[in-house]
């Protein structure tokens, strides 16, 4: 089912990773966690996190070039529609995927993977990542991390309507897979 998506990520040397104006954890965590999986497992690419505007609780961009985004794979994250996009230079990459959750309202990308029964953007990066076509590749403790942040921050403590049986099931393979230590978690989340 993602074999085009590793095909993509396999053709390209860069890649910049994009997620929405005003990031909410979701955005923010599903970047870091696309980075930090293509890091791990892809480590001659040159990756980096796009976008201008930061997030309280992680406060980490990239400068990048335009030559670096033309040339590279643009991966867009936990981003509807191509004007909520951080950064419009996404648009001038060779190739660009979206990855997402909301409801499709725009098709912006070459390559669109969107599941709007998910309660996460990562929920359905960790989908991807545990998948078949991924299997060969390892999802680690930080990944881990990142995509449980992820949910919990967009679901709400997994109190909003879009939580399913299958949302709690991934957090829980996540949470075994990274051996996280979920009261830490929740503080860093709640600590102001």
């Amino acid at each position: 089912m993602f074999d085009e998506l590793l095909k993509k990520i396999s053709e390209y040397e860069k890649i910049t990773i994009f997620r929405h104006q005003k990031p909410d954890g979701d955005a923010v965590f599903s970047a870091l966690a696309v980075y930090t999986f293509l890091k791990d497992n892809f480590p001659e690419k040159k990756v980096r996190l796009g976008g201008s505007e930061l997030y309280s609780k992680i406060n980490k961009i990239q400068k990048v070039s335009d030559r670096f985004v033309k040339e590279s794979l643009a991966v867009v994250v936990d981003t509807s529609t191509a004007n909520r996009v951080d950064d419009a230079r996404y648009a001038q990459a060779s190739f660009v995927i979206k990855i997402d959750h909301h409801p499709c309202r725009d098709d912006f990308g070459d390559l669109n993977y969107v599941k709007p029964s998910c309660a996460a953007c990562c929920e359905y990066l960790a989908e991807i990542f545990f998948s078949e076509t991924f299997r060969e590749y390892t999802v680690s403790k930080k990944t881990c991390e990142y995509l449980y942040c992820g949910m919990v921050t967009d679901s709400l403590n997994f109190r909003t309507a879009s939580t399913t049986a299958e949302t709690l099931h991934i957090a829980s393979v996540l949470a075994e897979k990274g051996d996280l230590r979920i009261s830490d978690i929740v503080e860093f989340l709640m600590d102001d």
